[in-house]
């Protein structure tokens, strides 16, 4: 885990945690099927930079050297990777440090930086996580909570890849709210049709965080490592739909592990791509199936008065990135328009 905290003062990440980042992501990068799995590489972030270097067999490893200007200072993170932080820097996430395997190191761009910012999040906001491969009803469900969390003022953190999380983010944006997406370096070939307008609107209208460098090729466990940074960043993680082996499992397991609250959405006992999700509900997760139940998690019961005015929900008229069942879902009710990345993006 990083080292102790006093008071976050740096403004620029510190030679330490430079130090552990490098030597956690050149262990992570050996690892090969079986031993990749979600608990190994999690218990493999929370160690301290020493043992990380000595599991990798590189205890020469000291992490990149600070970069230098002409005259020998330091000089400022390159502005096509954003800003860098680390848990001793101010604008660190306070509920992301507070893991045991808090990233050493976060890259983040978007329209909270340079603005005079603390905090690169919302002191209030829930991840809607899910799998890429989830039905129509899913996707439905998603972009309701998503749109009807932004309007209650709520920041919706997910991951920015296809499926649950390119709805979620999707519809946050479009209803006039808060997002915060998590990546995992540069977008896959085969997904930048369907996620590269998203990310363009995200940069201009919210926030994107990874733990690597954004040029960085996007790799299996990385992705595994993504999903601690989705349910450290938030108070309570909201599965929508989800298998047992799903991505999205890993995230309700970090949250439950650190004391945050998980609920899910229950789906159909038939389902595979529901085993996970209805096995948290059977666990002891709160019960989801409106925006309210999120609110009284959130508030309490019948504290919050409810969605404030907006737009209209968002309604999904085409099978959405990573569908595989070939549903089309229904508009809601009042004829709500269905909105693309494309109108997001002056």
């Amino acid at each position: 885990m990083p080292a102790p905290l006093g008071s976050p003062e740096r403004t620029v990440p510190c030679r330490a945690c430079r130090r552990r980042a490098a030597a956690l992501l050149a262990l992570a990068a050996g690892l090969r099927p079986p031993a990749a799995t979600g608990d190994t590489l999690l218990a493999l972030a929370a160690l301290p930079a020493h043992r990380l270097a000595g599991a990798a067999g590189q205890p020469w490893l000291v992490g990149p050297p600070e970069p230098q200007t002409a005259s020998g200072a330091p000089a400022s993170p390159a502005a096509s990777q954003g800003t860098e932080l680390c848990p001793h820097c101010a604008g660190y996430p306070a509920a992301l440090r507070e893991l045991p395997a808090a990233p050493s190191l976060l890259y983040t761009r978007g329209r909270h930086l340079g603005g005079g910012d603390a905090s690169v999040t919302e002191p209030l906001a829930v991840a809607l996580v899910g799998q890429r491969r989830a039905g129509g009803d899913a996707h439905v469900m998603t972009a309701r909570l998503a749109g009807g969390l932004a309007r209650a003022g709520v920041t919706v953190v997910a991951e920015l890849a296809p499926g649950v999380g390119a709805v979620a983010l999707l519809s946050a944006l479009s209803s006039g709210g808060s997002a915060l997406a998590v990546a995992s370096g540069a977008i896959p070939r085969a997904q930048l049709g369907s996620l590269a307008r998203l990310e363009r609107a995200l940069l201009a209208r919210a926030t994107i965080l990874s733990e690597v460098p954004w040029d960085a090729p996007s790799r299996p466990w990385r992705e595994i490592l993504r999903w601690r940074i989705v349910a450290g960043l938030v108070p309570l993680t909201v599965v929508i739909e989800a298998g047992d082996r799903a991505g999205a499992m890993i995230a309700a397991a970090v949250a439950r592990d650190a004391g945050r609250d998980v609920a899910a959405v229950p789906g159909s006992p038939v389902r595979w791509q529901c085993e996970g999700s209805n096995a948290l509900l059977r666990d002891g997760a709160h019960f989801v199936t409106g925006v309210q139940d999120v609110l009284d998690l959130l508030f309490g019961v019948g504290v919050h008065p409810g969605e404030r005015a907006g737009p209209e929900p968002l309604a999904i008229q085409r099978p959405c990135p990573g569908e595989d069942d070939g549903a089309r879902p229904p508009p809601p009710r009042g004829g709500a328009r269905g909105v693309t990345a494309r109108g997001l993006v002056a």
